[in-house]
């Protein structure tokens, strides 16, 4: 679901059955204040996470499963254009959380690599991810299928 919360802010409403769970993303075009209305979602009981948490939940989770979950969170928070902030975390760490925080982030760039992982990592399921991640890419138009 999307909603138009004010001029220029889109808050997006998402389910993932794969990785069950939802999430709401909200996208700003200006970068003026938002600290009003993030102050209603925060009291309406929903978690909130800036870039910088996002990243440092990746580098400080105690485990891997912590790690992967927090990748995810990564992807779906990233920004729309490329960050490398977000893609050295997406390329360093678990290969196939890395390779579905790619999915979510949906950057051109990443195509590529995603081609490279399916065809060369040494894991059949992190090959498979990426296999079916690039088909996605190619429908959705994003980078350069061949």
């Amino acid at each position: 679901m999307i909603w138009q919360v004010d001029s220029g802010i889109v808050l997006n409403y998402m389910e993932d059955a794969g990785l069950g769970i939802s999430y709401a993303v909200m996208v700003s075009e200006y970068s003026k204040d938002l600290s009003q209305l993030m102050s209603r979602i925060i009291e309406g009981g929903l978690d909130v996470y800036t870039d910088q948490d996002l990243l440092d939940a990746v580098t400080s989770a105690p485990s891997s499963r912590g790690q992967a979950t927090a990748l995810v969170r990564a992807g779906i928070g990233a920004p729309a254009k490329l960050d490398n902030r977000y893609s050295r975390l997406f390329i360093d760490s678990v290969r196939l959380y890395g390779v579905l925080a790619i999915g979510y982030a949906e950057w051109a760039p990443f195509r590529e690599l995603l081609e490279a992982v399916s065809e060369q990592d040494e894991d059949v399921q992190v090959r498979t991810t990426a296999r079916s991640l690039m088909e996605a890419f190619d429908v959705s138009g994003i980078g350069d299928a061949e």
